[in-house]
């Protein structure tokens, strides 16, 4: 579905964040990026979205999704492209949010930026999303102002935001990191429904190494924006190819002597 073939990404500088780095996704996969800040996975993403900041490029290779390059779309494509078939949740999707209106504003001209629908439609359709990511009172939800929310509401919301219509490819950035230990295991829970419910496939970014091993089929490891090992979950953490790798897992806390990756 998606193909990413010898990407290679520069920001102002010149100095490549992402080098000759080369993926490939298919239908129903959670595949999971794990490394330190600057490794250059939240870079792999955003190329995707074509929402790279500071002036970043794509300056070698190529982005495929489900055969056609995408980085030479005009911006109507993009528009069509983004939150459509492809979709993205953010490390805080609060911080996405007007906080001055309502979740069921923004939610309604988001899904009529996409679709000609009554607004009541919309609202309706919204409403149910909210719901299906575990969100109960949907209603009260929809007439909320974003700081009158949780900091798992909000990213809820946002969830339910990108899967409105039902994206064949979710791109997760750290969308557990700012949250609490419970509601981490929420949104997990959430997500992993999405590929069951949906056949959705995931594209997770985190540096938390335990998360990646529960979530994902493939984890690819990545430094100094490079791939430097890459499996299925037993492999990366029974027998891993390198030594960053290994201080990775030997970062991991343990409890009482166990490590629970």
């Amino acid at each position: 579905m998606l193909c990413y073939e010898n990407v290679s990404v520069a920001y102002g500088n010149g100095v490549p964040a992402l080098l000759d780095f080369s993926l490939e996704v298919t239908r129903g996969e959670i595949v999971a990026l794990v490394g330190e800040s600057g490794s250059g996975k939240t870079t792999a993403i955003r190329a995707v979205m074509g929402l790279l900041p500071g002036g970043g490029r794509v300056v070698r290779g190529d982005i495929r999704f489900e055969g056609r390059s995408i980085l030479g779309m005009s911006m109507g494509e993009w528009r069509a492209l983004r939150g459509g078939p492809i979709s993205m949740i953010f490390q805080d999707s609060g911080s996405m949010l007007n906080p001055i209106r309502t979740i069921g504003s923004q939610f309604v001209e988001y899904i009529r930026a996409h679709e000609s629908k009554p607004q009541k439609e919309a609202w309706e359709r919204g409403r149910v999303m909210l719901e299906r990511m575990g969100l109960p009172h949907s209603q009260t939800i929809m007439k909320s102002y974003p700081f009158q929310l949780s900091g798992g509401m909000r990213q809820r919301v946002g969830i339910a935001m990108s899967m409105v219509f039902q994206p064949r490819i979710l791109l997760a950035d750290e969308p557990t990191s700012a949250l609490d230990v419970t509601t981490q295991s929420q949104i997990v829970s959430q997500m992993m429904a999405l590929r069951e419910e949906y056949n959705t496939s995931i594209v997770l970014v985190t540096h938390n190494l335990g998360m990646a091993a529960y979530m994902a089929d493939r984890i690819f490891v990545m430094t100094q924006g490079r791939i430097v090992d890459a499996g299925d979950r037993e492999q990366i953490l029974k027998h891993p190819d390198t030594a960053y790798t290994c201080e990775l897992l030997g970062a991991v806390p343990a409890m009482k002597g166990k490590r629970y990756v």
